[in-house]
């Protein structure tokens, strides 16, 4: 058998070459979140804003009427509006993005793993590209402003929020005073964000304390973070607009409600049915089991497990209330602690170079489908972004008249890849009519025969047919 040694040229290139091609997928990623156009909820959101007669009036009106949760009444106050504070949020957003597995990998594996060198590093790499791939809707969750605001940054806020109080609870070293308002205000951002993280944070925040005795961990920094907590969570659910939102929509019954929470739970890890029915939750998650044998399940990992397989759960059961809001995007932060229980067990330790070697294979394989993934979201984005625009210009060109005939614009006939988010057709017509109300003008879908059709063009065939000639 051959063995690819460090020192060969073969060798030099297999250990740089994922980190260049993972480079590269992550610039290619930053130009798809920046051609993400905005839709729907974006301009709902950008509206009212415009309508408000200041900041302060629209994050009041929205905490009264829409929601308590922290994030969506302030953030589209800072970066809606012009492309500048856009597409400063989508540089934003690739912190996030790059936040979620170091923060998953330290939670779940203690600050041991953070020693990235070598082969954890490789470890650490493979698990990201595959929890990445796992996340549900990533389009809605990720992409689309409105979505992003309500998963992921409040996922990664409640993920830092446990990583902080685990960092407290396994340290008895004291905490310089001068870090506690950051310690509440870590506790604060994680309650008021968004309902199944602040409450996911509290069942962690209690479980910690139960199972590693609170005469042991109960000192001043855990309670102040404690407490940020709590006054984020009672800032968030007894918002006026939690009321006003839910009652606009029949409420379910208690049998419907029971239906569909038994259909809920047990389909969360399978898309609920739906995109690729979870395939690449659970090929990615028997993939790290198959990749990384034998586990390891000594007391204090067979105790973390315990907790993020009752997180993933309690992510769930949180939505009982909510059942007229259930969809894929709402099983997000179940597949997060799934994959944190993953990485809990998992055991990377050191490996013959021939055993490295393969994995290091594995890790190009997968930066190669990243930057693939990558390039295909930004080419099908920018042409989404120049639909768009033409339809805007069309709006805007013949809204300037006295309107005496209805705007016809055509359909988005971009299909949308994995990392692009528009409306359905249905959607679409809603939003149209919505925009007619805002105008005073009758907008609606063209009709002709000369123009394009909902989801009929291929960009990356466009491009295939172009080379060609």
């Amino acid at each position: 058998m051959v063995v690819i040694t460090s020192e060969s040229k073969l060798g030099r290139l297999l250990a740089k070459a994922p980190y260049w091609i993972i480079l590269i997928g992550i610039l290619l990623l930053l130009g798809a979140l920046a051609y993400q156009p905005k839709i729907s909820d974006d301009w709902h959101m950008l509206w009212k804003f415009q309508q408000a007669n200041s900041a302060y009036d629209f994050v009041v009106g929205m905490y009264n009427n829409w929601t308590g949760r922290l994030w969506v009444n302030i953030l589209p106050v800072i970066f809606l509006g012009d492309w500048k504070s856009e597409l400063a949020y989508r540089i934003i957003t690739i912190f996030q993005i790059s936040l979620l597995p170091i923060l998953v990998w330290y939670a779940a594996r203690g600050e041991f793993a953070m020693k990235l060198t070598g082969q954890q590093l490789d470890a650490f790499l493979i698990f990201s590209i595959l929890l990445w791939f796992a996340l549900p809707n990533r389009a809605e969750t990720v992409f689309w402003f409105s979505g992003n605001i309500v998963y992921l940054f409040p996922g990664v806020c409640g993920l830092m929020f446990i990583a902080l109080v685990r960092h407290i609870v396994y340290h008895t070293s004291e905490v310089p005073t001068v870090y506690y308002p950051l310690i509440l205000l870590v506790g604060f951002l994680s309650g008021a964000s968004q309902e199944q993280v602040s409450v996911c944070a509290l069942v962690s925040f209690t479980y910690f304390i139960v199972t590693r005795g609170w005469r042991n961990i109960v000192r001043l920094p855990l309670l102040i973070c404690g407490s940020g907590l709590l006054l984020g969570m009672l800032v968030l659910f007894f918002a006026p607009g939690n009321s006003a939102r839910v009652e606009k929509i029949a409420a379910p019954s208690v049998i419907e409600i029971i239906v569909r929470m038994g259909l809920y739970i047990p389909g969360a890890f399978f898309e609920l049915g739906t995109g690729s029915i979870g395939k690449y939750i659970l090929i990615g998650f028997l993939f790290v089991l198959t990749l990384y044998l034998p586990m390891t399940f000594d007391k204090a990992r067979v105790r973390s497990l315990s907790l993020w397989m009752l997180l993933a759960i309690t992510s769930l059961a949180v939505m009982t209330p909510a059942t007229n809001f259930i969809s894929v995007r709402t099983t997000f932060l179940s597949v997060v602690f799934l994959f944190a229980g993953l990485a809990a067990i998992i055991e990377t330790r050191s490996l013959d170079i021939a055993q490295a070697n393969y994995r290091r294979i594995i890790l190009i394989v997968l930066s190669t489908l990243f930057v693939a993934e990558n390039l295909n979201g930004l080419i099908t984005n920018i042409s989404l972004r120049a639909e768009f625009d033409h339809r805007w210009s069309i709006i805007g060109q013949k809204s300037n008249g006295t309107c005496d005939h209805a705007i016809h614009v055509p359909h988005i006939a971009t299909q949308p890849s994995s990392l692009s988010y528009i409306q359905t057709p249905g959607h679409d017509r809603e939003f149209l009519s919505a925009l007619s109300r805002r105008l005073g003008c009758e907008v609606k879908h063209s009709s002709s025969t000369s123009d394009p059709l909902p989801n009929s063009f291929k960009p990356m065939k466009a491009i295939k047919f172009y080379l060609r000639h």
